[in-house]
């Protein structure tokens, strides 16, 4: 949002949305630099590097998101980066056909990755589900204490004149919305930008 903006929320009824508990779970908030090398990493096996679908079962159950920590650790103790890559990618593998966590399939295939010790393999991946955790609660507090989320404007009285004052342009749940343009040297007026949500998103349904 620019700056020196006044973000205004708006709902059908003026009533405040209510975030859906089950997508403040942690699993649904896992760092994207963990997320982004998992799925480079399932690429090297997918039957269709372009179609990859990973589950939440094979990455929190199955452990697979802890990879890229995996990795970082193996580089910082000497490793090759390469041959650390690609006991990773065989043993993300191995624990994708054969339903098997990650830190038992790298303990398993014996290779160097391995002599990290399972106890260290096991500590990489609860640092990574603990970030998710933080991840989590932070959003969930920003949810609890945004002022303008808890105090929305009742959409049906948005007024003729803050309608005229926006540009058109698309809410954050994907209707079409209307938004200011809030730049600066424009008129007074245009420092207020108005998000017009005309559908709550699945995050903030209403429980």
């Amino acid at each position: 949002m620019p700056p020196g903006s006044n973000l205004i929320v708006a709902t059908p009824d003026g009533r405040p949305p209510k975030p859906d508990p089950f997508g403040l779970e942690a699993r649904f908030h896992y760092d994207d630099e963990d997320e982004d090398f998992l799925n480079s990493v399932v690429r090297s096996f997918g039957e269709d590097p372009e179609d990859i679908r990973i589950t939440l079962h094979q990455m929190t159950e199955l452990g697979m998101i802890g990879a890229r920590r995996i990795q970082v650790a193996a580089v910082e103790s000497g490793i090759d980066p390469d041959t650390a890559r690609a006991e990773i990618e065989a043993a993300a593998k191995a624990g994708w056909y054969g339903d098997i966590p990650l830190t038992q399939a790298i303990d398993d295939a014996g290779g160097v990755v391995a002599g990290l010790g399972r106890a260290r393999l096991v500590e990489l991946l609860d640092a990574t589900i603990a970030a998710s955790e933080a991840e989590a609660a932070r959003v969930t507090e920003w949810l609890a204490s945004n002022e303008a989320l808890n105090n929305p404007r009742d959409l049906r009285e948005i007024t003729e004149a803050e309608l005229t004052d926006c540009d058109p342009g698309l809410s954050q749940c994907g209707r079409l919305g209307c938004v200011s343009a809030a730049r600066q040297g424009t008129r007074r007026s245009r420092d207020r930008l108005i998000e017009l949500v005309a559908d709550i998103p699945a995050a903030l349904r209403r429980s």
